[in-house]
């Protein structure tokens, strides 16, 4: 058994489409989403238990730039090499775990590789290439995406060091790692640069239009990307995300449903479906492909909007679950611990963990419509 690779991924993300021909969502009986799972650290539970849980059924298995950083640093270790450390150490564990648990549908990802701050008081050398700054910017105003920020602001961070130093690095990991998906976090970058810094990225990680399939985020663009539920909003909505998307070469697409990252389990955040519905719909009509939507924040829905999410992150429901897991096996071993008892102190505590976090997990793959399918929905793209 082997990754799945961005190409194959591509394929079956293809086929994943919610929607007929005509525009209409298809039955819900044939849509699906699929679960995107992040390893933290230790890897070797996480990652483990995961990968057991998905057995023939689809998963993407994600990290982000800080649990790689933590797997490779450890106690004392190098810092500046640490995330390409644990890239190695995640790519070389996964293959290991997909080969020993007959897993055939994973996939790996990156997930929130985060970018250096913007500040809009910077200013840049002189004889830095503006070229897709003043694309980015005129694609920006079509859609009535304003410049907040002035012109030299955009393009000191674009051709800043700390910029230029952490697309370089991600150009490593990827190549280390060699995940099938990559998710660039804009959200915390103004409209212009948000829509400069997925292309500019999609191009670095993407040449030739051979790598990952790249995720860029819509989420903190304007007042859009919160607006209103009437018909105006929703239609400039719809018409921002297809340009951000069209604009960046974007292969799926982040923006805000209602959800919130770090929710706790059953927070019961409602998912916006009137705005899902419009803005799948109309990316679809207008691009002629099928862009996969991505709910961040997943642990607090109240429920899944199968189909009409693409990909479905959770990651605090398993840390949440891993943690009570170890509590509860410390609760009931805690008078044998204080004595020293070897048998209450024993690796029994960290399997139980990982047999609590994969019984989650075979939970959150049910709700999805993917549990046991992996042979189904890969035989679809053969």
């Amino acid at each position: 058994m082997k990754l799945l690779t961005a190409d194959r991924l591509r394929a079956i993300m293809a086929n994943q489409n919610p929607f007929l021909p005509s525009g209409e969502l298809r039955p819900a009986d044939q849509r699906y989403t699929f679960l995107a799972a992040n390893a933290n650290f230790p890897f070797e539970v996480f990652a483990q238990a995961l990968v057991a849980a998905a057995g023939d059924s689809p998963l993407f298995l994600q990290a982000s730039r800080n649990a790689l950083h933590i797997a490779g640093q450890g106690i004392a270790g190098n810092d500046r090499q640490a995330v390409f450390i644990g890239a190695r150490r995640l790519r070389f564990l996964v293959e290991e775990f997909v080969a020993h648990y007959q897993a055939p549908a994973v996939a790996l990802a990156l997930d929130h590789y985060r970018l250096p701050e913007f500040d809009p008081t910077a200013r840049p050398e002189p004889g830095q290439n503006a070229a897709v700054l003043h694309e980015a910017i005129q694609a920006c105003s079509v859609v009535g995406l304003d410049s907040d920020y002035s012109h030299d602001a955009y393009l000191a961070y674009l051709s800043g060091p700390a910029y230029q130093e952490a697309k370089r690095e991600l150009q490593a990991v990827v190549q280390i790692l060699a995940p099938a998906w990559v998710m660039v976090d804009t959200e915390d970058l103004p409209p212009v640069l948000a829509f400069a810094v997925a292309r500019d990225m999609g191009m670095a990680l993407r040449p030739g239009g051979q790598g990952p399939m790249l995720e860029a985020e819509f989420g903190g663009i304007g007042g859009l990307a919160k607006g209103g539920a009437d018909q105006a909003d929703l239609s400039a909505l719809a018409a921002a995300v297809t340009a951000f998307v069209r604009f960046s070469a974007a292969d799926a697409v982040a923006y805000d449903i209602g959800m919130e990252h770090g929710a706790a389990p059953r927070s019961g955040h409602q998912p916006d479906e009137e705005r899902l519905l419009t803005v799948q719909r109309h990316l679809g009509q207008e691009l002629g492909r099928y862009v996969p939507f991505v709910q961040h924040g997943g642990t607090g829905a109240a429920y899944l909007a199968r189909g009409l999410v693409g990909k479905n992150n959770i990651n605090t429901h398993f840390l949440v679950t891993a943690a009570r897991a170890l509590l509860e096996s410390i609760d009931r071993r805690r008078e044998g611990i204080q004595r020293g008892h070897k048998y209450d102190c024993s690796v029994a505590i960290y399997r139980g963990l990982m047999e609590a976090v994969a019984a989650a997990a075979r939970e959150k793959l049910a709700e999805t419509g993917t549990l046991g399918k992996a042979q189904q929905i890969l035989a679809a793209v053969e």
